[in-house]
C-alpha cells in the first residue's frame, strides 16, 4: 500500500519534552528480512513547546523518510529487527510520514509502576506493572520502555473505584474485579485520584468558584459606579 494508515498510538511520559521521535519504516516480510522503505527521525521539544505557547493540543508534523540512522528494534522482543538494507543502500527514499502529537496534563496524566494483587492477601502474589494512565484507559506493561501494553481497562464514568481501607485500588468491571498497590503510600493515593479525576474535579471546581467570585466582584463595582453617578 503506497498511502499507508497505521493509526498507532504511543504514550511517552515527559517533562521536559527532550525526547526523539524515531520512525522506521518496512515492508514487513514474515519468511525473511524486511524490506527497508525508510526512516524519519525528529525532536519533539519544539513541538511540544508550540503547542504549550499555543494551546494547540494536536501538532501535526509531515517527515520525509530517508536512510538508516539508527538500528531499529522490534516491539515484542526488543531484538534487533532483521532488515534488507544492503539491496537499498542507494535507494531513494521518496517517502513521507504525518505524525500527530498530542499533549496531555499532568492533572490527568500518570505513569509509574503498580503491583496488582493476584489474591485477596496484601501479603499474596503480585505482578508488578509499569502502568499508564491517560484519558479512561489504565495500560499495563510488561516493563518500562515497551511498545505495546499488555493489558489495557477502559474505564467508564460510572466505574466502581475504591481506595478499600486504604490499602489498595479496587476497580470493578463487569467482567473482574482487580486490586492494586504500591509500596509507598504517596504513590498508592496520587494513583487512586488521578484515576478517579479528583485533581480534575479540584481544579475545575478552583475555576468555577474563581469565574463566580469575578463576577460578584464585577457586580459590586457597577452598583457602586451607579450609585456614585
Amino acid at each position: 500500500n503506497v498511502s499507508g494508515e497505521w493509526g498507532e498510538s504511543f504514550p511517552i511520559a515527559s517533562c521536559d519534552a527532550q525526547w526523539d521521535f524515531i520512525a522506521t519504516v518496512v515492508d514487513r516480510d514474515e519468511a525473511g528480512r524486511n524490506d527497508f522503505l525508510g526512516q524519519a527521525i525528529v525532536n519533539a521539544g519544539p513541538y511540544m513547546k508550540e503547542a504549550i505557547m499555543t494551546h494547540k493540543k494536536i501538532q501535526e508534523i509531515e517527515l520525509d523518510l530517508g536512510p538508516l540512522q539508527t538500528e531499529p528494534r522490534d516491539t515484542s522482543n526488543k531484538q534487533a529487527m532483521r532488515l534488507d538494507t544492503l539491496s537499498n543502500a542507494t535507494k531513494a527514499f521518496p517517502g513521507k510520514l504525518i505524525v500527530e502529537i498530542h499533549l496531555h496534563s499532568n492533572i490527568t496524566t500518570k505513569t509509574g509502576f503498580l503491583d496488582e494483587m493476584l489474591t485477596q492477601s496484601l501479603r499474596g502474589a503480585k505482578k508488578k506493572w509499569w502502568a499508564v494512565w491517560l484519558g479512561s484507559t489504565l495500560s499495563l506493561y510488561s516493563k518500562k520502555g515497551d511498545a505495546r501494553p499488555k493489558r489495557k481497562i477502559e474505564l467508564k464514568a460510572n466505574t466502581p473505584i475504591s481506595l478499600h481501607k486504604g490499602q489498595f485500588i479496587m476497580i470493578s468491571t463487569m467482567n473482574e474485579i482487580m486490586r492494586f498497590t504500591h509500596s509507598n503510600e504517596n504513590e498508592k493515593k496520587d494513583w487512586f485520584h488521578k484515576i478517579t479525576g479528583k485533581y480534575l474535579k479540584t481544579l475545575q471546581k478552583g475555576t468555577e468558584d474563581y469565574k463566580k467570585q469575578c463576577k460578584r466582584e464585577r457586580t459590586r463595582a457597577e452598583k457602586r459606579r451607579k450609585m456614585e453617578e
